[in-house]
């Protein structure tokens, strides 16, 4: 079996690790030239069910000795009220692997280190694909071609592979917009377990660490798309839109330098009921790009590597594996990627009296949410 992995981020990065690890061989084309400079800046929540696959891939250690462990998941509005609060520690000792709060830059760094470089080429922009009964040819922008067995298209949000398995619909924008960044921080109130969510009318702002003593924050607010900011008034109007919250808001936006903050428009696109085409499939954002609410972009994307890896192991037809691979991951990544779009429907609420409700039911689901979290991380794949 020669696969094909077009994109090489987190996606593609761990698929490729789970092959090699079976014994097949992906080769990755990734059309950024410089791979240092890939997934800067950003955070991750890795969830216990992404974590179980990390672990198995023999990656776990070194993730625990960069990434914080999350202690408790916490839900508060922004006058200081507490929602929720999850026993995330207790959760990972029943299921046998932790939450860390991590930079992208972080897990891709582990990642990248544990795929060999000359199975990497970069430089390589697809273009699309063309198949016959025994093979499958990428074509690149460069004019040169790569043949293989079966090709999965990784290639992220705005994928080529899917664009000409589904067309070229543009992603669905979710009608906010976040504002993120990194910051060293230090204070005793906020201890290094801790991941934040605090509600408040049309907006929210998250926290937590990524490495002892450096916090990612994301402040979300609803806005129209494709705005712009003003770089030198920007953590300005941050500090003057976020005033009056629970601490430590102001006190984080506040130590983050602007030229450290950046702005990203929120976009996914609904679940559909066909990724793939004979010996063609997706994975990752390229099948089912959903909005951060859930915190399992990337460990559905991981997820996704491990069972096409188990799928291609034991079903020696490429065509039947590839099927099998994504009627087993269809379901469940639908399901999160419809449950992060109706929490960030709560987020956009701005009515008083709307959100007040909203408060009151997080209270009072807050058991029964918990149990169905820790359902959903136990899934076995």
């Amino acid at each position: 079996m020669k696969p094909i992995i077009i994109g090489a981020g987190i996606g593609g990065l761990a698929a490729s690790i789970a092959m090699r690890r079976a014994g097949i061989e992906p080769v990755l084309y990734e059309q950024a030239g410089d791979l240092s400079k890939m997934q800067v800046g950003a955070g991750l929540g890795i969830w216990h069910n992404a974590m179980r696959v990390l672990q198995r891939l023999g990656l776990g250690d070194q993730i625990l000795a960069i990434a914080p462990t999350v202690s408790t998941f916490e839900g508060w509005s922004w006058k200081g009220e507490k929602l929720a609060v999850w026993p995330v520690k207790e959760m990972g000792e029943r299921l046998g692997a932790p939450t860390v709060g991590m930079s992208r830059q972080d897990l891709y760094a582990v990642l990248l280190d544990a795929v060999p470089r000359d199975s990497i080429h970069t430089s390589a922009r697809c273009v699309g694909f063309e198949q016959d009964a025994d093979t499958v040819t990428a074509r690149f922008a460069d004019g040169s071609t790569a043949q293989a067995d079966v090709l999965i298209g990784a290639d992220g949000l705005n994928s080529s592979i899917r664009a000409q398995l589904l067309g070229r619909d543009p992603p669905r924008y979710a009608d906010y917009t976040v504002w993120r960044a990194q910051v060293d921080y230090q204070a005793d109130d906020v201890p290094t377990g801790a991941f934040l969510t605090i509600w408040g009318r049309g907006q929210r702002f998250i926290f937590y660490f990524v490495r002892p003593g450096r916090i990612y924050w994301l402040a979300v607010r609803n806005a129209e798309p494709g705005g712009q900011d003003d770089p030198a008034r920007i953590k300005d109007e941050l500090v003057t839109a976020y005033r009056g919250w629970m601490a430590p808001v102001e006190a984080i936006i506040a130590a983050t330098p602007s030229e450290a903050i950046h702005r990203t428009d929120i976009q996914d696109r609904a679940p559909v009921d066909r990724w793939g085409q004979g010996r063609v499939t997706l994975l990752g954002d390229a099948a089912h790009p959903m909005t951060f609410n859930v915190g399992q972009g990337a460990g559905q994307a991981i997820e996704d590597g491990f069972v096409l890896t188990n799928c291609l192991r034991e079903e020696p037809v490429p065509e039947r594996a590839l099927r099998r691979y994504e009627s087993k991951r269809m379901k469940r990544t639908a399901a999160m990627t419809n449950l992060a779009w109706r929490m960030g429907l709560l987020g956009r609420w701005k009515n008083p009296i709307a959100c007040s409700f909203r408060n009151r039911l997080m209270k009072a689901m807050n058991s029964k949410a918990m149990r169905a979290h820790e359902h959903d991380m136990a899934v076995e794949l």
